[in-house]
C-alpha cells in the first residue's frame, strides 16, 4: 500500500472534520457523559483550534485521506493534538506512521494528552515510545500547556517523549545535588523515592530509604565535607542515567582529601530516584 503523509491545506477542513467526528465515535459511553456530544468537535471548534496554531498533517493511503493529527507548538514544547483514524483504517500501522512523522517535525518535547478512560490510545502511545505520567506531573502540565477546565484535568492523562523525560530528569538530577551540596536533607530527599537505595560511599555497603539516608548523611557531614558537581547527564541503554561529577572532598579542617571525577549511576521510577550507584 501506498501512504502520502502531508500537511493539511484548507481544502482538506471538511475531510479533517469527517475523520475526527467518524473516529471519536469510539468514544462514545467509555469517556464521561458530560464530554460526550454529537459532533464530538463542531466545525466552528475545529477552525478555533486551527486558529489557535494547531496545524494538521494528513496521512494518505492509496490516494483517500485515512488518518490526521494536529501539533502545536506551546511555549517550550510541542503537543500532539486530535489524532485521529478513521474506523475503517485502523490497525494498519497509520497512526503510528502519522505519529512518528509529526515527532520528527520538532526538535522540542513532545507531550500528549489523552482521556484517561481511553485506554486503547494511551496503550497505542505507550507501545510507540511515550511515558504515562503520574498525576502529579500530569497536573502541572495540563495547567502549564493546555487550556482545559478543571473537569478535563480530573479525567485526563499526559504521555511524554523521551526528550521530555530526559530533560525533565537531567533538571531533577542537578536540583538533587545543589540540595546534597546546600546540605538540605529534606530537600534532596523529597526526590527520592520512599524506598530508595543508596551506596554508602564512606563505610561500605548501601542504605535504604529516606531515613537510612538521613543518618547516612548527618553522620558523614560531621567527619567530611563533600561537594560534588554534575558535569554531564547521559542516558543509557537500560534506562538508567549516568552523572559524570566532580567530586571534591575536604576534611573539617579544610584540607582536601578527595579530588576526582567519577560516575554516578540511577535508576528512576515515576520522575523520582529509586537508586543510585558509584562506578569509579
Amino acid at each position: 500500500m501506498s501512504t502520502n503523509i502531508r500537511a493539511a491545506c484548507a481544502d482538506d477542513l471538511d475531510t479533517i472534520y469527517e475523520i475526527i467526528n467518524d473516529s471519536a465515535r469510539a468514544y462514545k459511553g467509555v469517556i464521561p457523559e458530560a464530554a460526550w456530544h454529537e459532533p464530538y468537535m463542531p466545525m466552528d471548534h475545529l477552525q478555533s483550534e486551527i486558529a489557535k496554531g494547531v496545524r494538521f498533517y494528513c496521512c494518505d493511503l492509496e490516494g483517500r485521506t485515512m488518518a490526521v493529527m494536529g501539533i502545536q507548538d506551546v511555549q517550550d514544547v510541542t503537543l500532539v493534538r486530535h489524532a485521529y483514524v478513521r474506523s475503517q483504517g485502523r490497525s494498519q500501522g497509520i497512526g503510528r506512521a502519522l505519529l512518528e512523522s509529526m515527532t520528527r517535525l520538532t526538535t522540542r518535547p513532545v507531550l500528549i494528552g489523552a482521556w484517561r478512560a481511553a485506554t486503547w490510545a494511551i496503550q497505542f502511545y505507550q507501545k510507540n515510545g511515550f511515558t504515562l505520567l503520574d498525576k502529579a506531573r500530569k497536573n502541572r502540565l495540563l495547567g502549564t500547556y493546555w487550556t482545559i477546565s478543571s473537569f478535563q484535568v480530573q479525567e485526563s492523562v499526559v504521555l511524554a517523549d523521551r526528550r521530555w523525560m530526559d530533560r525533565e530528569s537531567a533538571a531533577m538530577l542537578h536540583a538533587a545535588y545543589e540540595r546534597f551540596n546546600a546540605r538540605d536533607i529534606d530537600g534532596a530527599l523529597s526526590l527520592m523515592t520512599r524506598d530508595v537505595i543508596w551506596p554508602n560511599g564512606m563505610e561500605g555497603g548501601t542504605v535504604h530509604g529516606h531515613e537510612g539516608i538521613r543518618a547516612y548523611w548527618t553522620r558523614q557531614w560531621k567527619v567530611i565535607d563533600p561537594r560534588v558537581t554534575a558535569q554531564s547527564i547521559t542516558r543509557e541503554a537500560d534506562g538508567r542515567y549516568a552523572v559524570e561529577v566532580h567530586q571534591l572532598v575536604k576534611d573539617i579542617a579544610g584540607v582536601v582529601l578527595v579530588d576526582r571525577t567519577i560516575n554516578h549511576v540511577y535508576r528512576l521510577d515515576d520522575g523520582l530516584i529509586a537508586s543510585m550507584e558509584i562506578r569509579e
